[in-house]
């Protein structure tokens, strides 16, 4: 094959792997795809309940999503606390202007790249339609609290 690409002046390219393995700030061990620390996700993807950027630098903001598609993105620079229950069922997020709940299913991953800034969006799911697997994470709520005590959207 290779003398055929000589023949014909194309250069031999040699295989990459499909994949590597890193290893994240709390030790735990992941396989990203080739080229993924620079690639763009897109942020528009709804099949995905959040959507976290590795390798590339820190994200400015936070964007919540609401179910009814309303948007509200707070800035990372403001977030003074962040806690979650040992269920992995609930994260409080406290920033100087809110209060931001996030409730669902196996949280951790989530509540680690909020503390490592790599989050950049966070997107409600009616908990209704949950049919993927339990170990993956589902965010079934979204309660965000101005710091003036009314419930935001």
């Amino acid at each position: 094959m290779s003398d055929l690409l000589k023949r014909l002046g194309i250069p031999e390219t040699k295989q990459q792997p499909a994949s590597k393995i890193i290893q994240d700030r709390e030790g735990e061990v992941l396989e990203l795809p080739v080229g993924s620390e620079s690639q763009e996700h897109d942020l528009d993807d709804e099949s995905k309940p959040y959507v976290q950027r590795r390798l590339r630098g820190q994200e400015i903001s936070l964007e919540l999503v609401k179910l009814k598609g309303n948007r509200r993105a707070p800035e990372y620079a403001y977030l003074m606390d962040k806690m979650i229950d040992e269920n992995a069922e609930e994260v409080m997020l406290l920033f100087t202007t809110c209060t931001v709940t996030l409730r669902g299913r196996n949280l951790l991953p989530l509540f680690r790249g909020i503390k490592d800034h790599t989050i950049a969006l966070i997107r409600e799911a009616n908990p209704l339609y949950d049919v993927s697997p339990k170990p993956v994470t589902f965010i079934s709520e979204i309660i965000i609290e101005d710091k003036t005590g009314e419930a935001g959207e």
